[in-house]
């Protein structure tokens, strides 16, 4: 008989947080929903490193799948995604400190950026 507590992490609980890995949520995400600390799940995942690595490459295809879809839609002209992408990844380059300037033509700005970036990417392969 073994001795001290159950562990907390049995099959149903793992099998609950590689589901949830697979839509992209982090790891400490995982621990508030599956309302373990921490500690607990790294202690699995030092026991269980195909866990580990579960749960790891699960959270990396998700984030990659919603990136592909995100440079999807930038590609094919999407005004919001272009606008994500503009603030997320190149803001020192392309950003107005003024928005409500009457003489700023945001549309122009943003199709010579997009233009430059799909000729940049174009150039590298």
């Amino acid at each position: 008989m073994p001795k001290g507590r159950p562990r907390k992490f049995d099959d149903t609980l793992k099998k609950f947080a590689v589901k949830f890995a697979k839509v992209g949520f982090t790891k400490e995400y995982l621990c508030r929903i599956l309302d373990v600390d921490s500690s607990t799940l790294y202690r699995e995942f030092e026991r269980d490193p195909d866990f580990y690595n579960t749960i790891n490459i699960s959270i990396q295809e998700a984030h990659l799948s919603v990136i592909g879809k995100l440079f999807e839609n930038v590609y094919k002209g999407n005004q919001r995604a272009i606008e994500y992408v503009l603030d997320r990844r190149f803001k020192p380059f392309w950003y107005i400190e003024d928005k409500k300037e009457d003489n700023v033509n945001f549309d122009e700005h943003f199709k010579q950026i997009t233009d430059a970036i799909r000729k940049s990417d174009t150039t590298s392969d």
